[in-house]
């Protein structure tokens, strides 16, 4: 136990407090790489053109790549629209191997960021929880001293 003293130290857990709060901080004030947006409309359009190489499908969230062009366009769509089926109806070809067939991929939520937040959750649990045990192991020995 004598091992783990420094623990205890508030030298260790103010800066380590402080960084935590300073990555939550600045995560908020990161820069993404700019996107361009498309209509769904636009994105049919394209895929009835023959322009779409693939769409991957992410909740309501498209990023789609036109052929021969290496930037990603981001699209949006309402809850129950069926991707496949709005693409053939617009006159698209989807799937298959033609000149000018669409790629629709189904993107699902990670397992690994799931476990990261549940994770941090606990992390901060324990680290909350250190802080308490020792602000009362603190004021237990002040009192001792006092009395």
């Amino acid at each position: 136990m004598s091992r783990l003293r420094f623990l205890k130290s508030k030298y260790i857990w103010i800066p380590l407090g402080l960084i935590l709060v300073a990555a939550f901080v600045a995560s908020f004030f990161a820069e993404e790489a700019p996107t361009t947006n498309l209509a769904f409309s636009e994105v049919i359009a394209a895929g009835r053109d023959g322009k779409l190489q693939s769409v991957a499908v992410d909740g309501k969230n498209l990023v789609v790549r036109m052929r021969g062009d290496n930037v990603d366009y981001r699209s949006r769509i309402d809850s129950g629209t069926d991707v496949v089926r709005a693409l053939q109806e617009g006159g698209a070809t989807v799937g298959g191997t033609g000149a000018g067939a669409v790629t629709v991929e189904y993107k699902g939520t990670s397992t690994v960021s799931a476990w990261f937040g549940i994770g941090l959750w606990v992390f901060s649990f324990l680290l909350f929880g250190g802080v308490v045990y020792v602000a009362v192991l603190f004021a237990t020995r002040r009192a001792r001293k006092q009395s």
